[in-house]
């Protein structure tokens, strides 16, 4: 397989845009990207288009916007993990030399298609009784606070930590700095997960426009960032009683064979995007990450490790809780980040370790929604690297 490179990224500003239609958001994303790539769009060999409530033929319609017709176009719907799936399918393509130029979107308008919690299948029996997905993570929440002895103070924090974070990325749909007081006092949703812990539905696009790393010293591009490994699983068993909670094994299933394909381990990694739709979800993330042991997500939060500044910032979009979760935009906007800060593009919110710039960064999206069948529960680990 081919080495492969990102040579252009564009989003939108998440936010509700009930008024735009969802083929504009696409066209903003698409332009933006390839305006970075410096590429023309005649150079696209195939696109991969992410959507989960998107209409019939999204994909198309969203390229014919942009005057781009007549070459493969494949759509894609697989839960929250859609633009993450698109974006992969792209990857492969390329890696496998089937096509030079690839692009991958993450589209979604829940504004006019959703109000409330997103909906799940009603054949998993806890959800035809109700257990929607705040109710799923506040049992997670509240499994892993009676085994670990966290407190709801420090699920809270997940939220302070990106909503700040969330105040220096100016296409995040949340930019209001939140104390740890006004996110205990917000309105309680599933105990112990209170209004200003969800992340929030809306619109938006992400795009990318990957190329062989040949493809890309024929452009001029030196250094550029690359795709170490992408990674797609489903869950592969029933709920049992013995597992601490729901997600972590997925995703260390999942990492460890990125880490495999990368050559790297959880100590090379610099910073993570991860799928936070709620506090427990990235405290989740950073064991399934191998960033730490089991009952210790705690207290790396604690002690700041995965702060902007710390040794290992997680979420430095602002993550879902504060950027917002547009479903299949989200994948691929998680790699947004990423290659801005391995660019040194992110501004006021920019890593840097005694003066360098980060070598490398892991995305983790997770799909699905199930407590008796985890086979239906989907994890995307993609690492970028310089």
């Amino acid at each position: 397989m081919r080495d492969v490179a990102v040579i252009g990224m564009g989003m939108t500003p998440f936010g509700k845009f009930p008024e735009t239609p969802i083929s504009k958001l696409g066209y903003t994303a698409i332009i933006e990207a390839l305006k970075d790539s410096g590429i023309e769009k005649q150079r696209i060999e195939a696109a991969f288009i992410g959507s989960v409530y998107g209409e019939m033929g999204i994909g198309q319609k969203i390229l014919m916007e942009i005057g781009l017709t007549g070459i493969p176009v494949t759509n894609v719907e697989n839960a929250c993990a859609s633009g993450s799936s698109a974006f992969r399918e792209a990857w492969l393509q390329v890696s496998m030399g089937a096509i030079d130029v690839a692009l991958a979107v993450g589209i979604e308008q829940l504004s006019t298609s959703i109000s409330g919690p997103i909906p799940l299948n009603l054949e998993d029996y806890e959800v035809s009784q109700g257990l929607i997905l705040p109710a799923q993570y506040a049992l997670m929440s509240r499994r892993y606070m009676d085994r670990y002895g966290i407190t709801e103070e420090q699920l809270a924090q997940v939220s302070v930590k990106n909503h700040y974070n969330g105040t220096l990325n100016p296409k995040s749909q949340y930019r209001k700095k939140m104390t740890l007081e006004e996110i205990m006092s917000s309105r309680p949703i599933a105990d112990p997960i209170k209004l200003l812990e969800c992340c929030p539905i809306g619109d938006g696009a992400a795009a990318a426009i990957l190329v062989s790393k040949d493809y890309a010293k024929k452009l001029g591009i030196s250094n550029p960032v690359c795709v170490k490994s992408s990674v797609l699983m489903s869950g592969d068993t029933v709920y049992e009683p013995e597992e601490s909670v729901w997600s972590q094994k997925l995703i260390n299933k999942t990492v460890s064979k990125a880490y495999e394909d990368a050559g790297l381990g959880p100590n090379d990694i610099d910073f993570a995007e991860v799928h936070d739709a709620y506090p427990i979800a990235e405290l989740l993330a950073y064991e399934g990450l191998q960033f730490c042991k089991p009952g210790d997500s705690g207290k790396l939060l604690s002690d700041g490790v995965t702060e902007l500044t710390g040794a290992k910032p997680v979420n430095t979009s602002g993550g879902l809780l504060s950027k917002g979760h547009p479903l299949a935009a989200t994948g691929v906007a998680q790699l947004y980040e990423i290659y801005l800060q391995l660019h040194g593009r992110a501004e006021n919110r920019q890593i840097e370790k005694n003066g360098k710039l980060p070598l490398v960064g892991v995305a983790e999206t997770m799909g699905g929604g199930g407590i008796s069948n985890l086979s239906g529960n989907i994890c995307s680990i993609i690492i970028l690297a310089r």
